[in-house]
């Protein structure tokens, strides 16, 4: 995550835009809550995205 702070602040400093859009980025954080709830509660957990 580290990393990816860095290159983010690298593309601000240079006055571009990062690679991975907002919208992929939280879709892929989406995915890690659900895979961390899914393991707290020892079940499946849906991804809906609203």
């Amino acid at each position: 995550m580290a990393q990816e702070w860095l290159e983010l602040r690298d593309w601000a400093e240079r006055g571009e835009r990062p690679r991975v859009t907002p919208e992929f980025a939280g879709s892929v954080m989406d995915a890690v809550f659900a895979a961390e709830e899914s393991a707290r509660q020892e079940r499946e957990i849906s991804l809906t995205r609203t």
